[in-house]
């Protein structure tokens, strides 16, 4: 499964990565035009460990709270495509 949209890069955000292992596993596979993810959690520790389990260099984990408008404003123009990867999970 491909969501890929056509030979342009493609900037991703990752809203809720946990421990990054749909990051990695999940969403990477499926963009293979891809610049880099955004993958941002609120819970340090949950990035520390993606950091640690899951690192990538198309991959930033950040500690970012999704409910700031300020994180929007920061990637505004940049992201391509977004998902919630706590969604993902079924």
């Amino acid at each position: 499964m491909g969501w890929s949209s056509g030979d342009k890069e493609e900037t991703i955000m990752d809203v809720g990565c946990g421990p990054g292992r749909l990051t990695r596993q999940f969403i990477l596979p499926c963009f293979p035009n891809l610049k880099e993810i955004f993958a941002i959690d609120a819970v340090p520790e949950m990035i520390e460990l993606a950091k640690k389990l899951h690192p990538h260099p198309k991959v930033e984990y950040i500690v970012a709270n999704f409910e700031e408008s300020s994180l929007f404003n920061q990637w505004k123009g940049n992201l391509i495509s977004s998902f919630l990867s706590n969604a993902l999970i079924v």
